[in-house]
């Protein structure tokens, strides 16, 4: 379903749920992982079940992961050196900030305009 393209450009390695994997440098972190055939992203609070990426542009939420401490849709998020990401798929708890001017705070300081 899914092919890699053949880029030119750097992988980076980033650790996912305790273990580094490497991902391309030039697609977002759902589509890295996708095509390295890690299709969950996450475990539904509401049912339990396993979720995967769907839309892949910042729609869905399916792909909400933790990424370095924060909830975030991984669709929309590129991948960094170093990067820490955690799915919750063993049952360990996403930060989940109750105070969305913490989130937005951390978001600027890494995206400033």
């Amino acid at each position: 379903m899914f092919k890699k393209r053949n880029t030119k450009n750097t992988a980076v390695t980033v650790t996912l749920d305790h273990r580094e994997v490497s991902l391309p440098g030039d697609a977002s972190v759902a589509a890295g992982l996708l095509g390295q055939g890690e299709i969950l992203s996450r475990i539904s609070p509401a049912s339990g079940e396993p979720r995967s990426p769907h839309c892949l542009m910042g729609v869905c939420c399916e792909c909400m992961m933790e990424i370095d401490g924060v909830k975030r849709q991984a669709c929309m998020t590129s991948p960094k050196a170093g990067m820490v990401i955690n799915r919750g798929l063993n049952g360990e708890e996403i930060n989940n900030p109750a105070d969305t001017d913490e989130l937005n705070s951390k978001l600027n300081e890494e995206n400033p305009k």
